[in-house]
Parts: C-alpha cells; structure tokens; sequence
C-alpha cells in the first residue's frame, strides 16, 4: 500500500543537500527514470530563456535615453586627465571612463547587453547538474544587475516561466516518487515541464513489475488419435 507523505524530517534532509546531489542519487536509485540526462537537456532551454528574458528589457531606445540622460546629467568631465569623459562604475565594481559622447556610449551600453547575454547562455553549456546549484547563477546579480532580481533564481522561477516547474516542485515530486508516496496532479504536472514522463511512485513500480512475472500456465491441449483400421483379409475359394 502507497504511504500518505514523505516525513518532514526527510523531506528537509533532501532539501538541505546541494541540488545536483540530490539528482544524482535519484538517478542512481532509479536509472529508468533518466533524470540527470534528461536534466541536463534542459539545462540550455533555461538558459536561453533567461538570456533573452535578462537582456530585453534594454531596448534601443531606452539605450538611447540613458545616453542622453548620462550627457546631460552633468557626468561628462571638465577637467583632469580624464576630461571629456564620463566615469562608468558597472556592478563588478571597475571603473571605466567612456568618452561624453552618444556614439561610445551607446556603444558601451551594448556590450553591456551583449556580454550578459552571452554570460547567461554559458550556463546551459556547463558540465554536470552544477548549474541548478544557486551558487552557481549568484554570480548574475552581482555582475550585472547589483544584487536585485532575485526572483530570477532557479529556485523560484520554473523552467517554462514563473513558478511552473520550479526547483522545489521537483525535488517534492522525485522525492514522492523515490518514497512510493501516490503523485497529485501538481507533481504531474511539474515532471512534465521538466521532460521527466518515465517517473512514476515506487509501488506503482513494484506493481506492474510483479504482473508482468506473472504468467499463465500453458495448457497442452490433446489430440486424440483416431483408432487404427484393420486390415481386412479375403479368403481365396
């Protein structure tokens, strides 16, 4: 019989561990499932989408206006060997001097849109579950963006948009299934924005393992001869 819920202290003992060691042990647990392969594809689908989704929102026009407001806001220069300038200090805390005109800087600006762009798509090429790790996509907001947009963390974001095949709802649900514990339609769900549809609970497993054991005898049917003729001798006269 399928148990109700998997224990709390259980549940918070996967939690706890780094999230591609978790996916690991469920693969090595359960290699039909293919959950780190099947992963790993996904990986460069997530990636894409949060390239374009990080680096969008920088249109040409708004380049345009934060040129012309980085002129006319008095930051160009007057005087030093940096004059004509304006100081640039980006979120990896470097500081650079652009010239004070619309042509550098709007030219600085895309590459600023071009190197996240490309930074972010790197994530999907990494080797090994490393990526759905949060340490590993920390980096982004300390780059590019200062700390803010935290809400663009795998955690919480799902793999097809917000909160539709998070992080979270996919540990819940392998971790269900790794205990025999009967999915609800929101595990089902999340498997499958995650591509995972050879998942399925423990006894369920166990189930349709034992029937298909399970085989009938083979009746030998008889086939009853029929009875030899006699031979039939005639008598010479």
């Amino acid at each position: 019989m399928a148990k109700d819920e998997v224990s709390s202290t259980q549940m918070k003992k996967y939690f706890d561990m780094p999230e591609s060691k978790f996916f690991t042990m469920m693969d090595k647990a359960h290699p039909k499932w293919k959950v780190k392969s099947t992963l790993i594809s996904k990986k460069k689908d997530y990636a894409l989408q949060q390239a374009k989704r990080n680096t969008d929102w920088m249109t040409p026009s708004l380049i345009k206006q934060t040129v012309t407001s980085d002129i006319s806001a008095g930051g160009i220069l007057r005087s030093g060997k940096n004059k004509g300038k304006v100081k640039m200090t980006n979120n990896s805390k470097k500081t650079v001097y652009i010239p004070g005109n619309k042509k550098s800087l709007t030219n600085y600006y895309k590459k600023q849109k071009e190197a996240e762009y490309k930074w972010l798509v790197s994530r999907g090429k990494l080797k090994g579950l490393t990526t759905y790790d949060w340490s590993s996509w920390g980096e982004l907001f300390t780059k590019f963006h200062g700390g803010y947009g935290s809400s663009d963390a795998i955690t919480t974001t799902g793999i097809k948009g917000y909160e539709k095949g998070t992080i979270y709802c996919l540990i819940n649900a392998l971790a269900k299934a790794h205990h025999g514990v009967k999915f609800d339609a929101s595990d089902k769900r999340c498997l499958n924005y995650w591509g995972l549809k050879n998942v399925k609970p423990v006894e369920e497993i166990k189930k349709s393992a034992k029937k298909k054991t399970t085989t009938k005898k083979k009746t030998v049917r008889r086939v009853r001869k029929a009875p030899a003729k006699k031979k039939t001798t005639r008598r010479k006269k």
